[in-house]
């Protein structure tokens, strides 16, 4: 005899439950015929113990930001092939660089562990650390203080 589940309100992992709706990405609405949309590169720093047990850099997401007369109605991320509702996550990363370059989140980051330096562009860190490691760079940075999110 089988058992067919009607619902599902939690699963439970080793070390937690997690709510089953916490598990399915968010859905996101479409923008009204007014609105504008901009799209950008990102790259977001997750905090620690969410992705793994280390803070996680992702990078090259595809953001959108739809906007209705000046004010933000939509904003998403795009992370192995679903999109996330920005505000939901903001609690748990750090925006690092939009389009190539650091985000003014960032830059406290920056601007707390070197001051000063908060001026400097992504190309100009790269060039001075170098790329194999930028990422590790940008990790030690938002890490400092002892919270990787802003």
């Amino acid at each position: 005899m089988s058992t067919i589940l009607t619902s599902i309100e939690s699963v439970r992992f080793d070390d937690r439950t997690v709510a089953f709706a916490d598990l399915i990405p968010p859905v996101i609405t479409v923008a009204p015929s007014n609105s504008t949309s901009k799209s950008h590169t990102l790259s977001i720093l997750v905090d620690k113990n969410i992705v793994g047990a280390n803070a996680v850099l992702l990078k090259n997401l595809a953001e959108t930001i739809v906007s209705s007369n000046d004010v933000i109605t939509s904003h998403s991320f795009v992370y192995g092939g679903f999109t996330y509702d920005y505000n939901i996550y903001d609690s748990i990363i750090t925006t690092v660089t939009r389009d190539g370059d650091f985000t003014s989140e960032f830059r406290q980051e920056i601007a707390a562990y070197a001051p000063g330096a908060e001026n400097l562009s992504y190309n100009t860190v790269v060039s001075l650390v170098g790329v194999a490691n930028i990422d590790s760079t940008l990790i030690s940075v938002a890490g400092a203080d002892g919270s990787y999110v802003f």
